[in-house]
């Protein structure tokens, strides 16, 4: 499971950021279409804003923590990170291991707990920046399955393995209702019928790749308007996911190419040179039972300097190569190969 809001608002404060081709190659890849940062953070802002005071328990948050005494934030960059995301900026120590610890604590605090751990223990030492976004979202739903309907059931895999699983069932309720060649599909709404769950059951026949291959955006839109309300009953497994993953190759894929090798960060903070955004970490939780969802989710940018030619580390731990020489009159005394130190 991934959550596209997440991933959009981290990388959205990234954007706010960016200036030359790293910006141009976010635009496409994000798909802004010409859409300026002051109108994009205006659009996430009223978002927030309206999502957050819906019927259900839903907190977004966003941080931006830098390294203290290295990374010093523009003015209006700042500005724009609190006016229109709220986000929390603080530098910190980041060879102190409570940095670490700091925004770690505060992923787990704006997810519930159900995120905890967004950077490491040890911060590498090139990286100057994260920025974070964290998603939670608890709802029930509006018709609970019944505690007592919950039986014992299978569950069979795509490798055709099969599981027992706790089966949840309801019947004789009404629900937006699809069917089709490809997919049977149904929607559960919360409490706050502005929120569903849709779920898609591709037809026997069909695997999960078939519903892929089918799924784009015209498509999206047109089963959206094909759903009807029919009466029938619904047995899903009750279930609990963890799910991470480094999004660099897929934002490579959609176009997004130089941010990750020389980012122009020049619009979020001075001596922005050699730096480029070294990953896009997203992790995200899921429960469904019988009373409806918990979910959470944090997705986070580092941005890392560029290896400082005044600092560097090198290990002679494999065979290398030597030569003793006067650099004055370009002689070399003595040369070797050292295969096996051990020897004598």
């Amino acid at each position: 499971m991934i959550s596209p809001i997440s991933v959009n608002y981290a990388l959205y404060m990234t954007y706010s950021g960016a200036d030359g081709e790293t910006k141009e190659e976010m635009e496409t890849a994000l798909k802004l279409n010409g859409l300026d940062s002051e109108e994009l953070n205006e659009q996430m802002h009223h978002l927030a804003n309206y999502l957050e005071y819906g019927g259900v328990d839903l907190q977004i948050a966003n941080s931006i923590w830098g390294r203290k005494n290295r990374v010093e934030f523009l003015d209006t960059f700042q500005d724009d990170m609190k006016d229109y995301y709220n986000a929390r900026m603080e530098e910190l120590d980041f060879n102190d291991p409570e940095a670490s610890d700091t925004i770690n604590n505060w992923v787990a605090e704006n997810t519930e707990d159900k995120i905890e751990e967004m950077v490491p223990d040890n911060i590498p030492n090139g990286v100057l920046v994260y920025l974070i976004n964290a998603i939670y979202f608890n709802g029930n739903w509006d018709i609970p399955f019944p505690e007592e309907n919950t039986r014992e059931d299978t569950f069979i895999t795509e490798k055709g393995e099969e599981r027992t699983v706790d089966m949840m069932s309801i019947s004789e309720e009404e629900f937006s209702y699809l069917e089709n060649n490809l997919f049977q599909a149904v929607a559960l709404p919360y409490e706050d019928e502005s929120y569903q769950m849709t779920l898609y059951l591709p037809q026997e026949e069909n695997s999960l790749e078939d519903f892929y291959n089918e799924m784009n955006s015209q498509n999206w839109k047109k089963w959206q308007k094909e759903f009807m309300d029919l009466e029938g009953e619904v047995k899903l497994p009750k279930f609990k996911m963890e799910y991470e993953i480094e999004l660099n190759d897929v934002l490579k894929d959609m176009g997004m190419e130089t941010p990750f090798e020389d980012a122009d960060l020049s619009k979020m903070f001075h001596q922005s040179q050699g730096i480029y955004i070294s990953e896009v970490l997203h992790k995200s939780f899921i429960e469904v039972d019988e009373k409806g969802t918990e979910a959470a989710a944090a997705t986070s940018v580092a941005v890392e300097e560029a290896a400082s030619m005044h600092e560097f580390q090198i290990e002679f731990n494999r065979p290398f190569f030597y030569a003793i020489e006067n650099t004055e009159v370009d002689t070399i005394l003595f040369m070797g190969v050292v295969h096996d130190p051990t020897l004598d």
